[in-house]
């Protein structure tokens, strides 16, 4: 059986047993010791070492199963033991038991189940006692039983005398023995029976089994019988309570064994015994642990009983709010696993200390992680140590605070006058009377500077009159100065404080008086301070008029300036800010206000990312960004500052926005116009090409041809009508390409007419309508699947044409045998509109024919009959839209063109963002 982990043990547990190995440990004649609601064994006294063999290292943790032959446990006798034993409060049974030399010995086992104060399980007790001789005797009375029968049966004379001498043995043996028939009713009872309940055998005819069980083991009793009726031959073995002939209940202890099918014996026999001492043995054990636990629950000191491993066998609540855990947190668990903090403290060192010189130790520490001082006092014994703890945080934290304030005090009396020389405010004590008691140094120098006369710097005379005869000091300012000192000495006010300006030297110079009462309750006076605060009002100054410059630019530029905090909440913010935001954004900006209160939620993370980064770097984060606004997109230029200390610490941050949208919109016009330029500039060579190349031919041709006419006679009709078809020919074909010039030409014209919603799922139906016989002629298969976007706003006409010159290609280039199959899709990508042509058609050789893919007529599959204008037409119409065209082909397997619009909204209609 695997040895169980102690680090999960059952709750209170350990409480029981550390109570156990007080009270039981010296007991040698019986094994005495708990086991959780598992049957893993948590405790040992030396009368289990001594019957079982086992150590307590050995056999703690270990399953109780251990101690049972291989044939009851493959019965699952232990767990049935268990249950029976949870079911009813106590078991006991009798059995064969395994010694750990692997002996075997008889056993008297009595199961007790444990609850904790809650009502919940906590383990059992469990007493085993070492029955081997008894059950020797036992034995030995069963064969000489069996001897006497056979003797009864061999020899009739011999049969009176044995039963007579086997009777003698039955009634004078100690334990009870009573005989009883298939219905339970006694046919025979020892004497000792008799001694036992006090029942005569008369009055005991008439009592039923039951009628004597105890109330509360009447079920229990029942369902004996049916286990002893149903297994003959087969002890059972109980423990209960029955009626004594007093009217008391005593516990017997009893075996039964079902012998009705032996018919020398024809009944169920029962040997039973008073074990009420016994059982009055372990209540008053049970008593004593309540009133252990209670005790130690109660007291106010923290108790702690670790073993010989220092694992934690019990701890009070004391000690669990201490350290703020639960019992079970700390049970069965190494102390110093719990707390590595405390390794080589002198806790530590103090419970070596106890369990190698097994002596008392008393001690003080100090636990950092908890902030606690804790007073111990430790005592060892040979299973562990005790140590019953005390909180004394709360003294040590005052004996600090004394000796602080001791030292406060030993060094306040010893500077107190440099502290007042240490001062730059001139500093006068006067008494209740105004007198001057006390100067500091820079009163001696200021009177010293101004020439002021007076003995002694002051002190012994008057405040009040020595006032009146400076320099400089108006009249006013010394009457109010007069008022503040007498009601500050009176108690009319607890201080008193005025700034005055005077002239030293025609200079002027800004003083603050300060009046104080005196921190003496023994006498009234008062603390009069002159603080020199002419730097401070000169910086005043200069910082109002600063401020004010400031605000004019702050106000007066074209700036939207908001100042945060760290926290990014709004400090300040300009005039401009406060309209733009109102005017813009929908939103009234408040002082206090977080500023993502503003800013879309989108933008939350990417704005402190970049705050973050200005604190972090103090540098200037700068970037634009666009809003749509009354369904225009107006641009900022963005700028975020850190705003620094002295110390160069961040403090804020400053958010300044500049309006570039006519800088954008000019900057957007010339890339307009440069892409238009480039454009034109490649039209041109186009045209150029188509005039030099398309129409060089038909115009050569039809100069031919007139030379030709202007050579032939009047006779030569047959040659005439032959030049004259020829040129006709020349001529349709020049008309044909002035057409398609035409059309190219229009395209720039058309871009800005005609503009309207459409549905491309209602044009792809208008295309299949209109080219349905070239559909069912191919077999051709054309799906959309518009979920994504089904309506535009933009030019239709041009929509159209791109969708039927994409459609018809897919058809007329298809694979041979193949039925063409083409799927049309929409789609939104970062904000671009994506349309998808896809068929299964022949597909393009790209490596050989990319360069010339959209140019106009440029052919490159002629078995199929065209002019070169489809795809030309589709590119030029998308770039028209402001849109791109993408093919990705493979031969034989199919095309793909995907056209992408740049997306934008307008009259809150989705349209490619085009030239419109």
């Amino acid at each position: 059986m695997p040895k169980k982990s102690l680090n999960k043990p059952v709750s209170n547990k350990s409480f029981d047993e550390k109570l156990f190995r007080l009270l039981v440990a010296q007991v040698k004649d019986h094994a005495i010791f708990m086991i959780d609601p598992n049957g893993y064994i948590l405790s040992w006294n030396e009368g289990a070492k001594h019957i079982k063999g086992y150590t307590e290292n050995e056999i703690i943790g270990k399953h109780i199963s251990v101690f049972y032959t291989p044939e009851d446990v493959q019965n699952n006798e232990p767990r049935k033991n268990l249950n029976l034993a949870l079911k009813n409060g106590i078991h006991e049974v009798e059995g064969w038991r395994v010694r750990k030399d692997g002996a075997e010995f008889w056993a008297n086992i009595v199961f007790t189940t444990l609850y904790n104060d809650e009502g919940h399980l906590t383990g059992f007790a469990k007493v085993t006692r070492d029955i081997t001789d008894e059950k020797k005797i036992s034995d030995r009375k069963t064969r000489l039983n069996a001897e006497l029968e056979q003797q009864v049966i061999e020899n009739t004379e011999k049969l009176v005398a044995n039963e007579n001498r086997f009777r003698q043995l039955i009634e004078n043996s100690y334990d009870g023995i009573s005989l009883m028939d298939e219905n339970l009713k006694v046919i025979f009872r020892s004497k000792s029976s008799q001694r036992i309940n006090g029942w005569t055998n008369t009055e005991r005819d008439s009592l039923s089994i039951i009628d004597l069980a105890h109330p509360d083991d009447r079920e229990l009793l029942k369902n004996l019988i049916e286990k002893i009726l149903n297994n003959p031959g087969v002890p059972v073995i109980a423990t209960y309570r029955s009626r004594h002939k007093q009217g008391h209940y005593i516990w017997i202890e009893c075996v039964y064994t079902n012998m009705l099918s032996d018919v020398n014996i024809n009944a169920i026999v029962c040997n039973f015994r008073d074990v009420t001492e016994r059982k009055a043995k372990d209540e008053e054990i049970k008593k004593k642990t309540a009133q252990v636990e209670s005790i130690l629950e109660s007291i106010n000191e923290g108790f702690i009983a670790l073993d010989k491993n220092l694992c934690y066998t019990y701890v009070n609540k004391r000690v669990c709010e201490m350290v703020n855990r639960e019992p079970d947190e700390l049970l069965g668990q190494y102390i110093w696993s719990l707390f590595p903090e405390a390794i080589n403290t002198p806790t530590f060192n103090a419970y070596a200390k106890a369990l190698k010189e097994q002596k008392h130790v008393h001690f003080e520490d100090y636990y950092e992680p908890l902030d606690l001082w804790h007073e111990n006092d430790i005592y060892p014994s040979e299973n562990g140590i005790s140590i019953f703890t005390r909180d004394i945080t709360e003294r040590k934290k005052a004996e600090a605070e004394i000796e602080k304030s001791h030292a406060q005090l030993l060094e306040a009396s010893a500077t107190q006058a440099a502290i007042l020389d240490a001062l730059p405010p001139n500093i006068v004590l006067v008494n209740e009377k105004g007198k001057i008691i006390a100067v500091n140094e820079s009163w001696k120098k200021f009177t010293l500077d101004n020439n002021l006369g007076v003995p002694q710097f002051g002190i012994g005379y008057n405040y009040l009159a020595i006032a009146e005869t400076a320099t400089g000091v108006d009249k006013p300012t010394n009457n109010k100065i007069a008022r503040g000192l007498k009601d500050v000495i009176v108690g009319n006010k607890k201080e008193f404080t005025s700034e005055y300006e005077c002239y030293i030297s025609n200079k002027k110079v800004w003083y603050q008086v300060i009046i104080a009462p005196l921190a003496d309750t023994n006498h009234k006076g008062a603390v009069i301070l002159h603080i020199d605060i002419t730097d401070r009002k000169i910086a005043e100054e200069a910082l109002i008029q600063s401020e004010a410059n400031l605000r004019s630019v702050f106000e007066n530029t074209g700036l939207i300036i908001v100042l945060f905090d760290n926290d990014l909440n709004i400090l300040s913010f300009n005039t401009n800010a406060k309209e733009k935001g109102r005017i813009n954004f929908g939103k009234k900006l408040k002082i206090g206000a977080s500023a993502f209160n503003y800013f879309p939620k989108e933008r939350k993370a990417i704005i402190q990312q970049i705050v973050q980064k200005v604190h972090n770097c103090q540098e200037t984060v700068c970037y634009e960004t666009s809003y749509f606004i009354n369904e225009n997109i107006i641009w900022y230029e963005v700028r975020w500052i850190c705003v620094v200390n002295k110390a160069n610490e961040s403090i804020g941050v400053i958010l300044t926005l500049n309006d570039i949208t006519d800088k954008k919109r000019s900057e957007l016009e010339r890339d307009r116009m440069t892409a238009d330029l480039v454009q034109r500039n490649k039209d041109l060579e186009q045209f150029t090409y188509i005039v030099s190349h398309n129409l060089r031919a038909p115009v050569a041709n039809i100069r031919g041809l007139s030379n030709l006419l202007n050579g032939f006679g009047a006779g030569d009709e047959a040659d005439n009508a032959a030049a004259l078809q020829g040129l006709s020919y020349s001529v349709n074909n020049l008309d044909k390409v002035i057409i398609d010039l035409n059309n190219i030409l229009q395209i720039g014209k058309q871009v800005n007419d005609q503009i309207e919603t459409i549905s491309l799922s209602d044009l792809v139906e208008e295309i299949k309508s209109g080219i349905h016989e070239m559909i069912r002629k191919n077999k051709a298969s054309i799906t959309y699947n518009f979920e994504a976007l089904d309506e535009l706003y933009t030019v239709k006409v041009y929509m159209y044409s791109i969708f039927q010159n994409l459609v018809i290609n897919s058809i007329k280039f298809k694979q041979p045998g193949v039925n063409p199959q083409i799927e049309i899709s929409s789609a939104i990508v970062d904000k671009n509109i994506i349309l998808r042509f896809k068929d299964n058609g022949k597909g393009i050789d790209l490596a050989k024919n990319t360069p010339h893919l959209f140019g106009l007529y440029k052919r490159f599959d002629t078995s199929v009959e065209g002019k070169g204008m489809g795809l030309f037409m589709v590119k030029l119409q998308t770039e028209s839209l402001g849109g791109t065209v993408n093919v990705n082909s493979e031969v034989n397997k199919g095309t793909e063109f995907t056209l992408e619009f740049p997306m934008k909204l307008k009259k809150n209609k989705i349209v490619p963002d085009a030239k419109l």
